[in-house]
């Protein structure tokens, strides 16, 4: 999976959820896959932290956070556990993490 084949594998995930979600909506789930794979958990104390950080007109941020769960867990991004929602896939978790750690500030980190 390493190799070409399985980046081209791996960069499919990406490209699909920005087929299914509008852009706003996709940066939130950038958000919140990149959370997932840097701490390790999408926590409901995270999910509390991005809502302050995204504001939709059509809809409240936790309906929308509901939607792109959904997504998610459709799609084999994350499932969810007693503490949160984790990657279904460490490799993916991992490309993930290596690909957006040097550009993601944990949300709770900000807070602090």
């Amino acid at each position: 999976m390493l190799g070409t084949r399985g980046l081209v594998e791996l960069t499919h995930y990406e490209e699909r959820l920005k087929s299914v979600l509008d852009a706003d909506r996709f940066t939130l789930a950038i958000s919140m896959l990149s959370e997932a794979a840097v701490v390790g958990k999408l926590t409901r104390e995270a999910l509390a932290a991005l809502q302050d950080e995204f504001s939709f007109s059509d809809k409240n941020t936790t309906g929308i956070q509901r939607e792109i769960l959904q997504v998610l867990e459709h799609d084999g991004y994350l499932e969810q556990r007693p503490r949160g929602y984790v990657y279904v896939s460490k490799l993916l978790r991992d490309w993930w993490k290596q690909r957006y750690e040097n550009f993601y500030t944990p949300i709770l980190s900000k807070k602090a």
